[in-house]
């Protein structure tokens, strides 16, 4: 079993991506909010379906 492990390089780019988009979340409110719901509603659809389907027995 391979061991993945983080380097200081993925850590720094890690961090740089989090604080990006929590810059453009701040700076853009409304935009990163429909954008936030809208990505939370497809990971919901997504689950209801597969619930769904696993009931009917499919």
């Amino acid at each position: 079993m391979e061991v993945s492990r983080m380097t200081f390089v993925d850590l720094f780019k890690a961090t740089i991506a989090c604080g990006g988009i929590a810059f453009l979340a701040y700076s853009y409110p409304v935009i990163s909010q429909a954008l936030i719901i809208g990505a939370l509603g497809i990971v919901w659809l997504s689950y209801a379906r597969k619930a769904i389907a696993t009931a009917k027995g499919k």
